[in-house]
């Protein structure tokens, strides 16, 4: 009974710092989004900031029209975004710009200028675009209007069916919900239909970042020890899918991405508190009984975030091993904080909570 029960013990213990080492390495993948959106929005509002600035003054006369084709301000109404423009596609542009392939010509410039950005980031929504969408560009006094007139999925250094005259191509990873590097670009093709020079203060610029969601993003209740390595593997990442019926500000805000953190740290403390045996974990998990996670998934973790409007109404995560899915975990906010409230092996029945 003694040897065995030893080598039980010993088995467990090894399993645990296995899972926790995995966790520990892992948990960059989930930590370097949400660190890079953040990085974005503020570094790259305040370069849009200095670009309207120049660009008002100069409508309105005060300052003199910059001749130079960029760098510029995008604009995509329909998602929501604006976003600088700078020269180049290095690591240190797309971090916090849209990022303009320099051997081709600027936005409104006979020719098609490539535009490139992050998935994650200011065309996470530019797979929603569709013909007719427009897209507008503003460099100095002249403000050029794109029209969206098709979208394509490509193989990177395929080549680009170019419009006629003058047009940008939009251009990030395929699907645009991958949670890390994939194998496949979406280019989103556009026309310029319009272009005029604003002087004398004839038109307003746009606030300068994108809207963020108004909803808080729910924390763990208060006595659940939060700072658990993060349940996520960059190599084995899946997706992040919104269901219901998301606002456009929300899709493209970095909301998504934050209440995918905090759903991966609260299964990150149901995994921690499952293996000690926490009292705590009953304040975790409510209703039916949660997934197991009793290892270390193999496979990918999918997320889809339940949305309506700019509200998080619950987050399902799925461990899955090729297209099989292994374990699911349904976590919810309620009254401000995160609570597990179902799980099992994907589809399952529905179980009534114990009496």
């Amino acid at each position: 009974m003694g040897p065995v029960s030893g080598r039980r013990r010993r088995r467990r213990a090894a399993q645990f710092g296995l899972g926790l080492s995995l966790l520990l390495v892992a948990a960059a993948g989930t930590a370097y989004p949400l660190w890079w959106q953040h990085r974005q929005d503020t570094v790259g509002s305040a370069e849009v900031r200095a670009l309207e600035h120049a660009d008002a003054r100069a409508a309105a006369g005060a300052g003199p029209c910059t001749t130079a084709p960029g760098p510029g301000v995008l604009r995509i109404a329909s998602t929501h975004v604006v976003a600088p423009v700078l020269a180049g596609v290095t690591d240190n542009v797309l971090n916090t710009s849209v990022g303009h392939v320099t051997t081709t010509p600027w936005p409104g410039q006979p020719g098609l200028a490539i535009l490139e950005a992050h998935d994650v980031g200011y065309f996470a929504a530019n797979g929603a675009l569709r013909s007719g969408d427009q897209v507008t560009y503003t460099t100095g006094c002249d403000e050029y209007t794109f029209a969206v007139t098709g979208k394509t999925v490509e193989k990177p250094g395929q080549a680009i069916d170019a419009p006629s005259g003058a047009g940008i191509a939009l251009i990030s990873c395929w699907p645009t919900n991958a949670l890390w590097f994939t194998n496949h670009r979406l280019v989103v093709l556009a026309s310029l239909v319009a272009r005029r020079t604003v002087r004398g203060g004839a038109a307003g610029t746009a606030p300068a970042g994108r809207p963020a969601a108004a909803q808080p993003v729910a924390t763990l209740p208060p006595a659940v020890p939060g700072g658990q390595p993060s349940v996520f593997s960059y190599v084995h990442a899946g997706t992040l899918k919104l269901t219901g019926s998301p606002s456009a500000a929300f899709r493209s805000s970095p909301q998504p991405l934050a209440w995918l953190g905090a759903a991966l740290g609260a299964l990150a403390a149901y995994r921690q508190g499952a293996e000690t045996h926490a009292l705590w974990l009953l304040l975790l998990v409510k209703h039916s009984p949660p997934a197991a996670w009793d290892t270390m998934p193999l496979g990918s973790i999918y997320a889809a975030e339940q949305v309506s409007g700019d509200r998080v109404e619950a987050v399902t995560l799925l461990a899955k091993f090729g297209a099989h899915t292994v374990d699911s975990m349904t976590i919810q906010p309620i009254g401000g904080h995160l609570y597990v409230t179902g799980g099992g092996v994907w589809p399952a029945p529905a179980v009534p909570p114990p009496s």
